[in-house]
């Protein structure tokens, strides 16, 4: 289906592909709204080194617990609608933070700012970016599948970045997730199959990173973008979910050693995450 035809709220994660729906004049119909979720690990995250953002978390915190009032109390989305423009107006004005002070003031001390068409656009600095992309196309793996078009997107950032990010610093924050040796075997595919210059990547690859490559292949062929296909069931519920956490299993435990912290937690993560899904 086209977008053009396609009215109403579209809400996403911060993925700069997502940008194309802030076009007013393309997309008449659509209105881009964020995510609460995506936007409060963000500050999660800087809180060990910006005490600030805990005004934020805390506030996000509120919003959640109305979302859960209103399913404990069962109403209907027309009480829920009225009730939430009201309530979360309440909870977004308060004056506990002043928001025009301490947002600008918080990303201003994390982010860096590039000009495109001589307007500024805030981004994560090289390093941290690195890191975010990746994760991105990690655990998209892990669960269900991912496309090359990802890994197209994190060789390109390499290649116009390499000489920006700092290598102990990036070092330091994947062993602290305990990333890196998944790192280096996802970073082998780009040299190896797309044809990266090997210096564009950060570390020197040896044959033992690169020995998980076919294996990184034969599920994004198989499985395509998202893990679209070779599924038995298309639509969502509890078929879906067990065909998508067996799925999940397979990937784990073939790859179990590239990060054996994140992929133990990845098991309980996506069973609760299944259960409240479809709980209802």
């Amino acid at each position: 289906m086209r977008s053009k035809v396609i009215s109403g709220f579209i809400s996403t994660d911060g993925y700069v592909a997502y940008s194309v729906f802030d076009d007013a004049e393309k997309h008449p119909g659509i209105v881009h709204i964020g995510c609460w979720v995506h936007a409060r690990r963000k500050f999660i995250d800087a809180l060990q080194s910006d005490r600030r953002a805990i005004e934020i978390i805390n506030m996000i915190a509120e919003l959640f617990k109305l979302e859960l009032a209103f399913k404990v109390q069962k109403l209907t989305p027309d009480q829920i609608k009225v009730r939430r423009e009201r309530r979360s107006k309440t909870i977004l004005s308060k004056e506990t933070y002043d928001k025009r002070q301490l947002l600008p003031c918080y990303f201003d001390d994390i982010l860096d700012h590039v000009e495109i068409n001589g307007i500024g656009v805030p981004t994560l600095p090289p390093t941290l970016n690195a890191i975010y992309l990746f994760v991105h196309i990690y655990h998209h793996f892990l669960k269900e599948g991912i496309a090359l078009r990802q890994f197209i997107d994190w060789m390109m950032f390499f290649e116009a970045k390499r000489k920006e990010i700092v290598l102990p610093e990036l070092t330091a924050k994947l062993d602290k997730l305990g990333l890196l040796s998944a790192f280096k075997a996802f970073g082998a595919l780009l040299t190896e199959v797309l044809g990266m210059d090997a210096a564009c990547f950060p570390y020197s690859l040896t044959e033992s990173d690169k020995r998980y490559v076919d294996k990184i292949m034969t599920i994004v062929l198989r499985y395509g973008n998202f893990g679209k296909y070779g599924r038995k069931e298309q639509q969502g519920g509890w078929k879906h979910s067990v065909e998508t956490g067996m799925r999940a299993v397979r990937h784990i435990t073939q790859f179990f050693w590239l990060s054996p912290a994140e992929n133990l937690l990845w098991i309980p993560k996506l069973t609760i995450r299944s259960i409240i899904k479809n709980r209802h």
